[in-house]
C-alpha cells in the first residue's frame, strides 16, 4: 500500500507499478493510491512519462510514500 507524488507533493494517476518478482502490475489510482501484493525483498518498478523512474526494495509493512521527480526538474 502506499501513495505516489511529484515533488510539490501532489497525488499522480496512473503510475504504473510492476513487483519484478512476481509480474503483478498495477497503476495508481485517481488519488495516486497503489494496493500491490508484495513481500520483503521483492523489488517494484516504478515509472511514469516524463518522470524519473524508480526502483524501491520493500523492507517492511509500512505504506510506500513515492515521490518522483519530473526529468526536467533534474536536468537543471
Amino acid at each position: 500500500k502506499g501513495i505516489v507524488l511529484d515533488s510539490n507533493k501532489m497525488s499522480i494517476p496512473g503510475v504504473n507499478i510492476l513487483n519484478m518478482k512476481t509480474g503483478a502490475e498495477i497503476q495508481s489510482d485517481f488519488d495516486g493510491l497503489i494496493s500491490i501484493e508484495a513481500r520483503k525483498g521483492d523489488m517494484l518498478e516504478i515509472s511514469f512519462l516524463n518522470m524519473i523512474g524508480q526502483e524501491i526494495i520493500i523492507r517492511d509493512d509500512s505504506n510506500l510514500e513515492i515521490i518522483l521527480i519530473d526529468e526536467e526538474l533534474w536536468s537543471d
